[in-house]
């Protein structure tokens, strides 16, 4: 039979902040520990596709304000907030524009 165990805090349901585990101590006791949340880390914009940025750390907020920026970015324009892919649509998309203003002033010229 499963020994009984006890919640060390105040919260006595099984709810998502509450979650444990059984270890068992050196003297043969059953004791509770209880686990962090999980994160799943920093993601690009929800209007983006809402994906996982690589090359950060999945850290809780109060871990994240105690690491080092390189950590929690990437060396990049816009790193950290989003991946390289839409980096490198963003200047493309800037090159066309450009090119197209170009395209039409000279256009006014010649005509």
């Amino acid at each position: 039979m499963v020994q009984r165990v006890h919640y060390r805090r105040k919260l006595h349901y099984n709810t998502r902040s509450n979650r444990t585990t059984l270890a068992k101590t050196p003297g043969g006791k059953i004791s509770v520990h209880y686990l962090k949340k999980s994160v799943k880390g920093p993601h690009t914009p929800k209007t983006l596709g809402h994906k996982r940025l690589p090359g950060t750390k999945c850290l809780r907020i109060v871990d994240a304000k105690n690491k080092s920026k390189r950590f929690k970015t990437v060396n990049r324009a816009y790193g950290g907030v989003l991946n390289h892919k839409q980096v490198h649509d963003r200047i493309l998309r800037a090159f066309v524009c450009e090119e197209q203003k170009l395209s039409k002033k000279t256009l006014r010229r010649r005509s």
